[in-house]
């Protein structure tokens, strides 16, 4: 898998003012994962969702109908040309391969034969060339490994990549496949996958009427101190989301670190100018020596 991480160059053709897309990409025991994923997404986050799953070309198509059923989120076939609009669930017709360019879906019949296609890694491609940072690929049950150069794309992209939990799958070669060439941000069984997505792709509105709070400053209570410190871990909350692979310290990035840690750790207040009191202070000071000369000399 290490031998593929330098096979995807991704040429970014961002489509300004374009909502965000999921793309989704199933095989083999795809339709259980596509339901369970689906009946637990809200029906309106503003998003659009693409699915992909490898399908007989010589059937008729039943996905649409099938997946309806387990959704409150309007499902239909895609067709050429058809512009994306959020608050949609578009899915790969057969014998079809399925692309995103300039807002709308593109189809073309497939260069290679039954068997050799790879349908996931065309979509996320065309996710990653069209919409940058605001594309999502997303890896379900299947047999093979397409999908994990797709997931490679959107990642160099600056996009969100996630994958069904292997062990929840009723194939876990695909996506074993994305996690293991290591581009995947989040994994999850099939029903807990939308609320980790959404939970980095749609952001809480923000209060309108909510005064601003004041830093804190050395008269503050304890309480009122803890709260406001309380408030800015969570607020990063989201960060140890989306790169479960790489924990993210919430305490990593200034100004963020001095400014919390000492809400949490002890140290002396401002003292008396008398020498004596300075030299005590600087002695008993747990912080970092040019933090304790801040606190004790301003």
């Amino acid at each position: 898998m290490n031998a593929t991480k330098s096979t995807v160059t991704v040429q970014t053709k961002t489509i300004p003012d374009t909502i965000g897309i999921v793309g989704i990409g199933a095989s083999a025991g795809g339709l259980e994962a596509l339901e369970l994923f689906l009946s637990n997404t809200p029906a309106d986050t503003g998003l659009a969702w693409i699915i992909v799953q490898h399908l007989d070309p010589t059937q008729k198509a039943m996905l649409p109908e099938l997946l309806q059923r387990a959704t409150r989120i309007p499902v239909q076939e895609a067709r050429q040309d058809l512009r994306i609009s959020g608050n949609q669930v578009y899915v790969i017709a057969p014998n079809t391969e399925l692309r995103v360019h300039n807002g709308v879906l593109k189809l073309s019949k497939p260069a290679e034969p039954r068997g050799q296609r790879l349908p996931v890694n065309i979509l996320f491609q065309s996710l990653a060339e069209a919409l940058a940072d605001r594309a999502t690929g997303v890896v379900l049950s299947g047999m093979g490994s397409d999908g994990a150069l797709g997931v490679q794309a959107i990642k160099a992209a600056g996009g969100l990549t996630a994958a069904q939990q292997p062990d929840s799958a009723q194939f876990s070669s695909m996506p074993q496949a994305a996690i293991t060439a290591g581009y995947v941000d989040i994994v999850a069984p099939p029903a807990d996958l939308p609320a980790r997505i959404l939970a980095v792709l749609v952001q809480l509105p923000k209060p309108t009427t909510a005064a601003p709070q004041p830093e804190p400053s050395g008269d503050d209570s304890p309480h009122q101190t803890t709260t406001s410190a309380l408030q800015q871990i969570i607020s990063r909350l989201p960060l140890l989301i989306r790169t479960p692979q790489q924990p993210v310290s919430i305490f990593h990035s200034p100004p963020c670190s001095n400014s919390i840690l000492m809400k949490f750790r002890p140290c002396v207040k401002k003292p008396a100018p008398q020498k004596k009191s300075y030299n005590r202070a600087m002695k008993n000071c747990s912080l970092p020596m040019k933090n304790c000369n801040r606190l004790t000399k301003s």
